[in-house]
């Protein structure tokens, strides 16, 4: 298709790489969807997270594939949204 636009995101992650800023793109990019995360599993999962310093802690846990289980979803929701969330900041190859 001609005159087509690139995708945003993948834009911005060519120009990381090719402005060699990679670290501090990804390192911002994490830190974002750990605070998204962390607001959006508070709120669908209030039982297990009562405060959005848990959950936030949850988020950089679970994305840094560490997960030490201290803090866990037990709704269905907050595993379906664990298991979302943590696939954001997964490598994948470029299509």
């Amino acid at each position: 298709m001609a005159g087509a636009r690139k995708p945003f995101i993948r834009t911005r992650t060519q120009r990381a790489v090719a402005g060699r800023r990679v670290f501090p793109f990804l390192a911002l990019t994490t830190l974002t969807v750990a605070l998204l995360a962390g607001l959006v599993v508070t709120i669908i999962d209030k039982e297990d997270f009562p405060n959005y310093g848990t959950a936030v802690w949850w988020a950089i846990v679970t994305l840094g594939t560490v997960g030490y289980g201290d803090v866990v979803p037990h709704t269905g929701w907050g595993g379906s949204w664990a298991a979302s969330s943590s696939s954001w900041v997964s490598p994948s190859s470029p299509s």
